[in-house]
């Protein structure tokens, strides 16, 4: 499967928690605080994705119980896996991840990230300079080290059941691409532990993510995949950004668009100037 370029997402950025949509219906960050309990009551289960309240968070928990900061701190390598998304979590989705890496690099110097990165580096151990430069070949093979899959496989939801002696983890994988949309794939899991799991939990999971096949994925175009294919196509893609923004109570301003559309907002700019289009016009109620 041909991975996204990376995301980089502001590792401290302050997530909204609450889910936008929560009194038209079932939660979805409800996922995250109780999985088991809103996996067994179909009543429960969210019919959406909202972006950074529940696949962004549920992919920053994992990410922080696989390798403390205690241990990453200093490595570029897992600061910049961290903020991923879709997130590599395959063997060889990480080897597609870090050869995109070295092309962002290539053409997208750090200040002009798509999201802008933690201003106090040394919170994370990490120098300024450090991040103009490949992460190290010892840090991509423990990075490799922390994959659960050995194949493509990159998670948009990662959720964690835990019981006495087991632990379940859940996967949302990256599916089919049609029309510029991106679909969710299969349910992957992996299971640790000594004692017999609740098969039903793996069971309501996978007939709830089965529900959410035809929905399409908060993602935008790929960075560097060139120009767009027509006015509206990129009308329409800005659209469904701003209107995801305004769902999940953020404002929608042109950096916070340019990185659902995976590029910065001077890219954004040229896009629409390119185009023909006002920022006005595509933010109007």
């Amino acid at each position: 499967m041909e991975s996204f370029p990376p995301v980089y997402w502001k590792t401290d950025y302050e997530w909204p928690s609450r889910c936008a949509r929560s009194e038209e219906g079932a939660a979805c960050t409800g996922l995250l605080s109780d999985p088991v309990g809103v996996l067994g009551d179909k009543e429960r289960w969210p019919d959406h994705f909202c972006l950074h309240p529940c696949l962004l968070r549920s992919l920053a928990n994992w990410t922080d119980r696989q390798v403390s900061y205690a241990v990453a701190r200093g490595e570029t390598a897992f600061f910049f896996w961290r903020g991923s998304f879709p997130l590599p979590i395959g063997r060889r989705a990480l080897e597609l991840w870090r050869r995109k890496l070295g092309h962002t690099y290539e053409a997208v110097p750090p200040d002009d990230f798509a999201v802008p990165l933690p201003s106090d580096y040394s919170e994370y151990g990490i120098n300024k300079q450090d991040l103009y430069e490949l992460p190290p070949d010892d840090q991509l093979a423990k990075l490799s080290c922390l994959m659960p899959f050995e194949g493509g496989e990159e998670a948009v939801i990662a959720l964690r059941v835990q019981g006495g002696e087991f632990v379940l983890d859940l996967f949302g994988l990256v599916g089919r691409r049609e029309s510029g949309l991106v679909y969710p794939g299969d349910l992957a899991f992996t299971l640790r532990g000594r004692e017999p799991f609740p098969r039903e939990v793996l069971d309501n999971a996978r007939r709830w993510w089965n529900t959410m096949t035809d929905k399409p994925l908060p993602i935008g175009r790929p960075r560097g995949s060139g120009t767009w294919r027509s006015r509206e196509e990129l009308s329409a893609a800005i659209g469904r950004a701003v209107r995801q923004l305004r769902v999940e109570g953020v404002r929608p301003t042109q950096e916070k668009v340019a990185a659902l559309l995976h590029c910065n907002d001077r890219l954004l700019r040229h896009w629409l100037s390119q185009h023909g289009i006002t920022w006005e016009q595509m933010t109007k109620d």
